[in-house]
């Protein structure tokens, strides 16, 4: 048999639920119908019974003294019940027939072992539902004793009713409840399936935007009407698709830059092998400039290599370098002290303040060092002569905040939210670095770092003032 979607499941789930929910409450009312019906006609009985039983008492007694025959007594009787709808039947405190509305007596056996007789001989009152020895039909029975001033017992009254029109009315009142269930369960099934159309309606549309992202439609959006959880599903829905757009869009500029970086290089060492083979092989001052860019032009892209293989190990999970508790100040003073000639070449300085009694740092020394060469290393590349590079360290709440500030000469500030990204590079004629250009993977290999770590980097910077780089690393 062929599976239920989602919404078949979903709507049989909720239908078998209310239609149990209210069998089960239908059912319980039908019994209640029952009983209250039946208790109805049971307390008819009863108050015909008590009536009978006050207005028959002294009629009896003069019948049982011989001073009223049976004739007149019948007739008394018929006069006196015109208006009940029972039968109505007198036995004596044997149970023997002495007076019936319906039949003749001697067609009635005696009636000294039934269950309203007994009871009524000890003053309960009982009902029983039997059929009619004489007649063949169901009847409900009651039974009350009549007696002389609460004294001496004169007779028993019993009283009884078909129970056809009890059944006619009880099967009359369970139509009405079944039918209300029924029309009650027809209308859930018509509100079901509208509502598990309008559910998930929205999830059909889900699955189709979904099918063609997978199929690289990657423009598919999902309408969002309304505030409620689909309308949220459909929101996180389309910015998820919007973020895949934007990695995919990233990873194939990724790759193009990438091919662009090292197709630089490997033309320019093409270049100069064939110069080299057609004859600058033999002018030793014009060999040894071109072995020269040869040998810079492949440690750019051993750098770049490098760098590459290090950003997708950081994306992927596969760099997992274990962490330990670290002295921030020692990591970043012994790379100040390696990086202090670089900057020197370019009369600029380092200063390096570090705040006392800093806490341990919970990070990768490794991947420390790598922060602290890449910003001082990109602070150094693009500072003018004479630059002043300031680096700090201290701790703010529940972070360590390590910043790298220079006077250089800034960053746009259209090019601030980019600074980060992978391959990005500034507008050389700002930056007053033609010789140092690199690949842009610097920042970005910092930015991944941090990230590992649970922190976060900030930049500010202004034109012809300078730029700051600021590092916030969680404590413990």
């Amino acid at each position: 048999m062929k599976q239920l979607g989602l919404r078949g499941r979903v709507l049989f789930v909720y239908l078998l639920l209310v239609m149990v929910g209210l069998g089960g409450l239908g059912i319980r009312f039908a019994l209640l119908q029952r009983q209250q019906i039946i208790g109805e006609a049971e307390h008819h009985l009863e108050l015909e019974a008590l009536l009978l039983n006050s207005v028959l008492e002294k009629p009896l007694e003069h019948y049982l003294e011989g001073k009223l025959s049976r004739t007149k007594l019948r007739q008394l009787i018929v006069n006196l019940t015109k208006s009940l709808d029972s039968q109505i039947t007198i036995l004596d405190i044997s149970g023997n027939p002495v007076y019936d509305s319906a039949v003749e007596i001697d067609q009635i056996p005696n009636q000294f072992n039934q269950t309203e007789v007994q009871l009524a001989l000890q003053n309960q009152v009982q009902h029983d539902t039997r059929f009619d020895p004489v007649t063949g039909v169901e009847r409900l029975y009651i039974a009350i004793l009549i007696k002389e001033d609460d004294e001496e017992y004169l007779a028993i009254l019993q009283l009884s009713v078909p129970t056809d029109p009890i059944w006619t009315k009880i099967r009359q009142a369970w139509s009405v409840v079944f039918g209300t269930v029924a029309t009650v369960i027809v209308a859930v099934v018509v509100v079901s399936l509208w509502l598990a159309n309008y559910i998930l309606r929205p999830i059909g549309k889900l699955q189709q935007a979904a099918t063609q992202i997978a199929e690289g439609n990657f423009e598919q959006k999902i309408p969002v009407t309304g505030s409620d959880e689909l309308s949220d599903l459909a929101k996180t829905f389309n910015n998820m698709a919007s973020q895949i757009k934007r990695m995919i869009e990233q990873q194939q500029q990724f790759v193009a830059n990438a091919s662009h970086e090292l197709r630089t290089p490997l033309t320019n060492i093409k270049l100069r092998v064939e110069a080299l083979q057609n004859g600058a092989l033999e002018d030793t001052e014009v060999a040894n400039r071109f072995l020269a860019q040869i040998e810079s032009e492949t440690d750019r892209m051993a750098n770049l290599t490098r760098s590459l293989l290090l950003l997708s190990k950081l994306d992927s999970g596969v760099l997992n370098l274990k962490t330990e508790s670290v002295d921030v100040c020692a990591i970043i003073k012994e790379r100040v002290e390696a990086l202090t000639p670089t900057a020197q070449a370019k009369n600029s300085t380092i200063r390096f303040d570090c705040s006392p009694n800093l806490p341990a740092l919970e990070i990768n020394p490794h991947q420390l060092q790598q922060i602290c060469d890449n910003l001082l290393g990109n602070a150094i590349k693009h500072s003018t002569l004479n630059c002043q590079i300031h680096v700090s360290a201290e701790q703010a709440g529940q972070e360590m905040v390590i910043k790298f500030a220079d006077n250089g000469p800034g960053i746009p500030a259209e090019d601030i939210p980019h600074i980060l990204e992978r391959f990005y590079q500034v507008d050389k004629a700002h930056t007053h670095s033609h010789k140092y250009s690199g690949a842009g993977l610097g920042l970005s290999i910092v930015q991944a770092i941090v990230k590992q770590h649970q922190g976060r980097v900030d930049v500010t910077s202004r034109l012809n003032e300078g730029t700051t780089f600021m590092i916030y690393l969680p404590l413990g």
